[in-house]
């Protein structure tokens, strides 16, 4: 999930988005436990998100978008700032500064999800 804005109530407290906090603690879940070393030093990380086709697709349409023709409206920088505020927060490394190199990916697949690689 792309990280959204945050929301502002009236009386000006700023907060983020339920189904974001649910995706961000699910992902942290999902991150293995000896991935979670607090890693030092620079780190090269590539993201590859893969979205579900929509129902809405026609057959050219479904057929464009598994050959890379359409790709997801979410922006890159979004996707890898959700996924590297959660491996930061998951303990993966000490802070999302140390990314020197990054590779962000997105495409429609028949299996959505998130894969992740470090090189540390």
């Amino acid at each position: 999930m792309p990280c959204p804005r945050p929301r502002v109530t009236r009386g000006g407290i700023a907060y983020m988005p339920t189904a974001y906090k649910k995706w961000k603690t699910d992902f942290i879940r999902c991150i293995p436990y000896t991935a979670k070393v607090g890693l030092t030093g620079p780190v090269r990380v590539s993201i590859d998100a893969s979205w579900a086709l929509p129902k809405s697709y026609t057959k050219n349409e479904r057929e464009a978008a598994l050959c890379s023709q359409k790709y997801p409206a979410a922006d890159n920088d979004n996707i890898a700032k959700a996924v590297l505020d959660a491996m930061t927060q998951g303990g993966v490394w000490v802070d999302d500064k140390q990314v020197v190199t990054l590779t962000v990916t997105k495409r429609y697949a028949l299996d959505e999800g998130i894969t992740v690689k470090v090189t540390h």
